[in-house]
């Protein structure tokens, strides 16, 4: 997920602020594209996004974002996974398992990587990785 990575890169504070604002920005544009304006989804997107215009602060440019700014994208990520697991169908919700496979994209080695570190902690006993 773009935010997670967003949200970790702020956290680290490897962002600059104009960057931040700007993936902020389209993270969501991105969901507000599928909502429907009349749908309680887009409200409460837009109630969120409203209170996050506020918050972007008046920096020079090339600046780094601070811990504080890193709240806001936190924010999205919840709202996002709230309205995620809201909307996903009855019959996902019944059979909502761990997952025992993972599969990566080429090209997305910070996903792959996050979710081995995961796998990794999470590992009880053992753990094998197939290539």
């Amino acid at each position: 997920m773009e935010v997670e990575e967003l949200l970790a890169r702020c956290e680290k504070q490897l962002l600059r602020t104009d960057e931040a604002l700007q993936r902020y920005r389209t993270c969501w544009e991105r969901a507000r594209a599928v909502t429907s304006l009349e749908s309680d989804e887009w409200r409460i997107l837009d109630r969120m996004h409203s209170g996050a215009n506020a918050w972007w602060p008046v920096t020079s440019p090339g600046s780094y974002v601070e811990p504080r700014d890193c709240g806001e994208l936190a924010k999205l990520r919840a709202t996002l996974k709230r309205l995620l697991e809201e909307n996903e169908p009855e019959f996902l919700r019944l059979q909502k398992r761990p997952k025992s496979q993972r599969f990566f994209v080429a090209g997305k080695e910070y996903e792959a990587k996050r979710a081995i570190f995961k796998a990794l902690q999470m590992a009880a006993t053992s753990l094998a990785v197939l290539v």
